[in-house]
């Protein structure tokens, strides 16, 4: 006989001993009292005290057999008459079920999810299991945390496993099989009755395709040495089809440029399909949501074509939401339905207003023009003709002394352009870090002054950069031109076609020279003997942008050139759209980039889902499991930004995965027997393994039920009644209540 809740029987048992406490702490203290019929009291006493002694001990054990049958029955205990394959005489095993419950199992096909599937390979599994067996569960959809034990430890009440595994429901999470695995093998073994070491099944219940397996499909090689004896895995069979399905890979606003249409912002899709469904050359459709604005576009396909996108023109309001400045969630949807519906959506946020706010950071009042400047002015004064070139751009330029430079200065504006940074200090430096991380834009020229200063070392250092710029310009009294071709970039990717164009006039006599190390940015602008003009690097969901040339004809030519205003746009734009684009995080994660450098905490909502708090740093305090469109508040209940939440598409990958390959990635994820198979297959290699036969396997089917335990808890609370009756008998008994009293003495 075996418990389902042992822990519950232990309980019962220690509650039992109760009633004996609290005999023990509530008997009354005696005090003698002499008076004159002691004695005959003391007579009386005597001769009935052996009686009451043994009603009373007898009308304890009672109450305490009564307190332990009650938990004897709650805790479920279980008759097993059926010994599946000798289980006890061959020694138990703690089944550890590994259910792959991640985005990859919600492709579907014969009208079956990979879920399902695994989910009755599961249950058939557990059904195999005999007497003094465990099984425990471990989901392989995982958060930043890691896989999640939904069972844990291993538990004798195989009905709590078998309920946990028809329960699960398919989730947007990643699927980290390899970590489950691990997981589920590294549970520590124990010791029963004296007996050996219980050995351990791992079962692996899942469809196998791509997206469950993620970067174990470089771990195609088994570990080294023999496996140990004590541990078996086994694994589904892998599905082995590859149906037809496309998915939205990326969504990212296009940049406006200074002509561009009020109201007008073009969003590009990018769509891949599957190797099934590209012999399909058929148009697909998008739609796209934003709340106040919706649009369609059509994907051109060609035959064999396996990657395409479309841009979607959305004609947002004229009269766009400024108060709170947080922008608008947009979901795009692929219109056709098909394998996997998982990757077919993806959200994003788009910025409330198209006006770009940039922040000029100069000394004001300082109208000394330096050596050669037209008409007197200054390097602010280019850099507001480049950002407005006509009278109705949609830019609005502010003008910031580095004295005065702080986080509130930087709280509304898009992009911060630093034309004197060897005047901000430690704490201005710090704030514009803070505000790129944050999603600003920054770009750093050095000041026009010919003197050495480290104009630009503090904010490197702040940024986490380690870039090597110089503290003195370089003279080139003839002039020096740029590179004929110049480096791909992002920033500058939509003026690739004309930037040969661009740069043939500029000609530089004065630079610092700016050294980058490989990955850890990228060069904007490149001169012909290789050295950096313009370089840039992402600070968290912004980007930092260093120029080697002040913004005045003393240092270049590039202010009078074509190039000075397509330049400093794009840089701005994109920039700003690649912020935009990072206000996004994948499903699991654990915590958010804060909205705002001052941000001092909230709540974060995604749709009808109950509100998840964060910490000033991003932290959150549980994962997010669904994806959508967030909202953050602030601890006053403002609202202060959008999150865009999404898988990753690699995540929901149908594509099949051969046996051999699977065996090899299960090996080198534990060294284990692997047995990969149908679910009849696996059942037998588990009753061979455990010293049983195949036939074995049969003879569970037929007396699974019985093996599930006959349940005594029934005669454990029929127990319980017929002591509590007893008690109440004993108790009237032991209390002399109603009985017949002596008849008095007629005195004369």
């Amino acid at each position: 006989m075996t418990f389902a809740a042992p822990g519950l029987l232990a309980a019962g048992i220690i509650a039992a001993a109760l009633p004996i406490l609290v005999h023990l702490l509530f008997r009354r203290r005696k005090r003698p009292v002499a008076w004159a019929a002691m004695a005959i009291l003391r007579e009386a006493i005597r001769r009935t005290e052996r009686r009451r002694r043994i009603e009373r001990w007898v009308l304890l054990a009672l109450r305490c057999l009564l307190v332990a049958c009650v938990g004897a029955a709650v805790a479920e205990p279980l008759w097993r008459s059926a010994d599946l394959g000798g289980a006890a005489a061959r020694g138990s095993v703690d089944a550890v079920i590994v259910l792959d419950d991640g985005v990859a199992q919600q492709c579907s096909t014969g009208g079956q999810t990979g879920l399902s599937r695994s989910q009755a390979a599961a249950m058939s599994i557990i059904d195999a299991l005999g007497a003094g067996d465990r099984a425990a569960l471990v989901l392989a959809g995982s958060t930043d945390a890691g896989p999640r034990r939904a069972v844990w430890p291993p538990t004798s009440d195989l009905e709590r496993v078998r309920e946990a595994v028809s329960s699960a429901v398919p989730t947007q999470l990643q699927s980290r099989i390899p970590d489950a695995i691990r997981i589920a093998a590294s549970a520590g073994q124990d010791t029963r009755d004296g007996e050996s070491l219980r050995r351990r099944v791992l079962a692996i219940c899942s469809d196998h395709r791509a997206g469950s397996w993620g970067d174990a499909a470089q771990a195609d090689a088994a570990s080294a040495g023999e496996a140990p004896e004590e541990l078996l895995a086994v694994a589904t069979e892998p599905a082995t089809d590859d149906p037809a399905n496309s998915a939205l890979l990326s969504v990212v606003t296009m940049p406006r440029g200074p002509s561009a249409p009020e109201g007008m912002q073009a969003i590009r899709a990018a769509v891949s399909r599957s190797a099934s469904a590209a012999a399909s050359a058929q148009a697909q459709d998008i739609a796209v949501e934003a709340g106040v604005a919706a649009s369609r576009a059509a994907v051109p396909w060609a035959e064999g074509q396996r990657e395409s996108s479309a841009d979607a023109m959305l004609q947002m309001p004229q009269s766009m939401d400024r108060d709170s400045g947080i922008g608008y969630a947009l979901t795009v949807t692929l219109a056709e339905a098909d394998a996997q519906p998982a990757d077919n959506v993806r959200h994003m946020v788009i910025d409330a207003s198209g006006e770009l706010n940039v922040v000029v950071i100069d000394q004001v009042g300082d109208a000394v023009a330096s050596d050669g400047a037209i008409e007197g002015d200054r390097g602010a004064r280019w850099i507001e003709r480049a950002l407005r070139p006509v009278e109705d751009a949609d830019v609005r330029v502010e003008l910031v002394d580095p004295a005065s430079l702080a986080a509130k200065s930087l709280r509304d504006a898009d992009a911060a352009v630093a034309l004197r940074p060897d005047l901000l200090d430690d704490a201005s430096n710090a704030a514009l870090a803070d505000f790129a991380r944050a999603g600003g834009v920054v770009v750093m020229f050095p000041p026009a002054a010919r003197m050495a200063s480290s104009w630009a070392d503090r904010m490197l250092v702040q940024c986490g950069l380690s870039w090597t710029v110089s503290k003195e310009p370089r003279e080139d009294p003839d002039g020096a031109g740029l590179a004929s071709e110049q480096p791909a970039s992002a920033l500058l990717s939509q003026l690739a076609p004309e930037l040969r164009d661009l740069v043939s006039p500029v000609v530089v006599s004065r630079r610092h020279s700016i050294t980058v190390p490989p990955a850890a940015g990228e060069t904007l602008l490149a001169m012909r003997d290789g050295s950096v003009l313009a370089a840039s690097a992402r600070v968290g969901r912004g980007v930092l942008v260093l120029v080697a040339v002040a913004p005045e004809v003393s240092w270049s030519s590039m202010p009078v050139k074509p190039i000075m205003v397509p330049f400093l746009q794009e840089v701005i734009r994109q920039g700003a759209a690649m912020a935009s684009a990072g206000r996004s995080v994948r499903t699991g994660a654990l915590r958010i980039d804060p909205p705002s450098a001052t941000f001092g905490g909230g709540q974060l909502r995604v749709g009808d889902a109950q509100p998840i708090s964060v910490s000033p740093d991003g932290t959150l305090s549980e994962p997010l499991m669904r994806p959508g469109c967030a909202e953050i508040t602030d601890s006053s209940g403002r609202r202060v930004s959008l999150c865009a939440v999404d898988i990753v598409p690699e995540w929901a990958a149908c594509a099949p995965t051969d046996a051999t390959t699977l065996e090899q990635r299960i090996a080198a994820a534990v060294p284990a027997q692997v047995t990969v198979g149908p679910v009849a297959a696996l059942r037998a290699a588990i009753a061979q393994w455990r010293g049983g036969d195949a036939g074995s396997v049969s003879r569970a089917d037929d007396t699974a039920a019985e093996v599930r335990g006959l349940s005594l808890a029934w005669i454990a609370f029929a127990v319980a009644v017929a002591l509590a009756l007893a008690e109440m008998a004993m108790g009237r008994a032991a209390s002399h209540v109603g009985s017949a009293a002596a008849a008095p003495r007629r005195v004369a």
